[in-house]
């Protein structure tokens, strides 16, 4: 519970809305949301990949939580540029 709220920075859900305004015509809430939405099953896909007892399958979610790791990374850092410029 507690990563799905660190997922939804407050205020994400007006840019998606469209009550703060991205710059982009909503294309950024769009574009974080989608990457959120890859976090969450990337994840999902390493577990299910830990499942299998073969070194390949341990490779394989290593290599899947590595793009998780930077899904989520992208979702902090436009999640921030769309807010920091929202406030000023």
């Amino acid at each position: 519970m507690e990563v799905l709220l660190l997922l939804l920075p407050p205020g994400m859900v007006e840019v998606l809305t469209g009550s703060i305004d991205d710059g982009y015509n909503g294309l950024l809430g769009w574009f974080w949301l989608a990457s959120a939405v890859t976090t969450i099953a990337l994840v999902a896909v390493t577990r299910l990949a830990l499942r299998e007892r073969e070194y390949s399958a341990v490779m394989a979610a290593t290599g899947l939580l590595y793009l998780a790791l930077l899904t989520a990374f992208c979702t902090d850092v436009v999640a921030r540029a769309i807010l920091s410029g929202a406030t000023t």
